[in-house]
C-alpha cells in the first residue's frame, strides 16, 4: 500500500499503527505456525487494514525455547481494533505513527474503558481459579508425602528409618521431608525414637 493510500485512510479517521507482536515457545514448528495464526486472525477482522508485514525468523531463544517476531503495520478504523488487538494477542508494542492528535468522544473512552475493565476482572478471575487450583495441588501432594512416608517405613525393604533413609527412598532432599517427619510426630501419625521413626 502506497503513502498516499495510507494517507487517505488516516484522513478518514483510521489509525495508522506499527505493532510488534512476538511469540516464544516450544517446538519451533509451533511457533511459526502460532504466529501465522495471528496474522490471519488481524487480516480477518473487520475494520482493520493490512498494510505490511515484517516477518523475522524463528531463532534459538535459549533453554529449548524458541523466539519469533512479526512487526505489523495496520490501519485500524477505530479504538475498537487497537484494544482487540491488545487484550487478544498482547504485543510487545503498540506505536501510533498518524495521527498525530486523536480526538475522542465520551463514547468511545467508555467502550476502551470498559474493554480494559473487562479483561482485568477475567484475569482476575483466572487468578482466583488459579489460586484455588494450587492450593488443593498443594494439599494433595502433602497427603501423598505423607501417605509416601507411611508406605516408607512400614516396609521392610528400607532399612535405615531415619530421615536421610526415608527421604531417599521417597525421592526428595532430607531437608525436605524433615519438616514432614516433625509435623507427623506432633499430630501423633507417627513416633520418632532417636533418629528412627515408626508407626505411631
Amino acid at each position: 500500500m502506497k503513502g498516499k493510500e495510507i494517507k487517505g485512510y488516516v484522513e478518514k479517521g483510521y489509525l495508522y499503527v506499527n505493532v510488534l507482536i512476538e511469540i516464544v515457545g516450544n517446538p519451533k514448528e509451533h511457533i511459526e505456525k502460532a504466529m501465522a495464526g495471528v496474522t490471519d486472525a488481524i487480516k480477518k477482522k473487520e475494520g482493520i487494514v493490512f498494510v505490511k508485514e515484517d516477518l523475522g525468523n524463528a531463532e534459538d531463544a535459549g533453554e529449548g525455547l524458541w523466539g519469533i517476531y512479526s512487526e505489523l503495520e495496520l490501519l485500524l478504523k477505530d479504538l475498537d481494533g487497537l484494544s482487540w488487538i491488545a487484550f487478544n494477542f498482547m504485543p510487545a508494542s503498540i506505536e501510533i505513527k498518524e495521527p498525530s492528535k486523536i480526538t475522542l468522544k465520551d463514547k468511545q473512552v467508555t467502550d476502551f474503558m470498559g474493554d480494559i475493565l473487562s479483561q482485568l476482572h477475567q484475569v482476575n478471575m483466572k487468578q482466583v481459579q488459579l489460586d484455588s487450583e494450587k492450593k488443593g495441588l498443594l494439599k494433595n501432594i502433602g497427603v501423598l508425602i505423607r501417605n509416601a512416608v507411611l508406605l516408607t517405613i512400614d516396609s521392610d525393604v528400607v532399612k535405615k528409618k531415619n530421615a536421610d533413609g526415608i527421604a531417599k527412598k521417597i525421592g526428595v532432599k532430607e531437608k525436605e521431608i524433615k519438616p514432614v517427619l516433625d509435623a507427623m510426630v506432633k499430630e501423633g501419625s507417627i513416633a520418632q525414637q532417636g533418629k528412627e521413626y515408626s508407626r505411631a
